[in-house]
């Protein structure tokens, strides 16, 4: 199974951004949170347009490995963008949710993404608990 994992990193040294950002989306349709993870830096940022921010491949992986048990997620490109070391996505999903991502790649790995969506239309679409406020 590691050696999936290296093969992924090792393909990702050698892609334009738009295509690790199209990796991207495959690993996440798959729903394979260590794949989905190898793209990104070991310190790299998530930022969501919430506030919520996740630091380090880890974290990012330990929190899709559960948001993946917990819902179906997928992604639709609707569009991407491409600028040097910065790609923007804008995606959709069969149940109408839209959003946008913003990465920056540096050295053929995902350095930071800013996360635009509305958190509260996907909790309950897919039947989750909302936050308490």
């Amino acid at each position: 199974m590691q050696r999936q994992y290296n093969i992924c990193i090792n393909i990702a040294l050698y892609m334009s951004s738009k295509s690790i950002i199209t990796q991207w989306v495959e690993f996440f349709n798959a729903g394979d949170a260590s794949a989905f993870s190898f793209l990104y830096h070991s310190s790299a940022v998530k930022e969501f347009a919430t506030g919520k921010t996740l630091e380090g491949r880890k974290n990012i992986r330990d929190t899709y490995k559960q948001e993946f048990s917990s819902a179906k997620m997928v992604c639709i490109v609707d569009r991407m963008v491409t600028s040097d070391d910065v790609v923007t996505l804008e995606w959709k999903d069969p149940l109408g949710l839209r959003g946008c991502s913003v990465f920056q790649i540096v050295d053929e790995v995902i350095v930071h993404e800013r996360v635009y969506f509305d958190e509260l239309s996907f909790l309950r679409a897919h039947k989750l608990s909302l936050p308490r406020v």
